[in-house]
């Protein structure tokens, strides 16, 4: 009986390693396209995004996330013109092989200017990776700007994960990444990161996004 128990604990060590290694894609919820939205006008944006992971020693595998973003009140000015803030909800669900699957939801506030804005988010996830499931809560902050006389919005995020179970290193992701808007049609692309991976110089763990939204302001 004891050495069932130690089997099963360390099994759970081992998968929880892997995992702490494998997740890619399936948490980092990165800036959706309302960065792009109009001043002062109230915005509802639909965002669809293909990641691809890359590893040298295995296949690009595609993962897919599908979010929803919403102002829960329209933005207030701030003081003066070309200042405005406001507080929206997100809801994401992101795919990837078999099974494995999130869903998320958060609420961000963002403060804007002319020429750039702060966001800091908070979302909670559920999610199933290799038949286990988890529920890690994941707190942002992201800064963007627009190029001068340029539709580009480029965004520098970084997030911190925390997966509630002592079998599982929490994780800090850099997120780099840009939105361009014609009309009311945004088409985005960012590249994603475990902060420890990239200090290490390991590449396998990052992710290349490409987003297409829709935004109603």
């Amino acid at each position: 009986m004891k050495t069932l128990f130690k089997t099963i604990i360390y099994l759970k060590l081992i998968t929880g390693l892997l995992l702490s290694n494998n997740i890619k894609a399936l948490v980092g919820i990165n800036p959706t396209s309302s960065i792009t939205a109009k001043n002062d006008q109230f915005s509802f944006s639909i965002n669809s995004t293909e990641y691809f992971t890359f590893n040298q020693s295995e296949d690009i595998v595609s993962y897919k996330r599908y979010v929803v973003e919403f102002d829960i009140y329209k933005p207030r000015e701030i003081k003066k013109n070309n200042k405005w803030d406001n507080l929206s909800l997100i809801f994401s669900s992101t795919s990837g092989s078999g099974d494995n699957n999130s869903q998320s939801y958060g609420i961000s506030y963002n403060f804007n200017k002319r020429k750039f804005g702060i966001t800091s988010s908070i979302h909670t996830h559920n999610l199933k990776f290799n038949s286990f499931e988890y529920s890690p809560l994941e707190a942002s902050v992201s800064y963007h700007f627009r190029f001068r006389k340029k539709e580009i919005k480029p965004f520098i995020q970084l997030s911190y994960v925390d997966f509630n179970d002592e079998s599982i290193d929490n994780q800090t992701i850099l997120n780099l990444g840009a939105f361009s808007r014609i009309n009311n049609l945004s088409i985005g692309t960012n590249i994603v990161s475990y902060f420890e991976k990239l200090k290490e110089g390991d590449d396998s763990f990052s992710y290349l996004g490409v987003s297409l939204s829709y935004i109603f302001d």
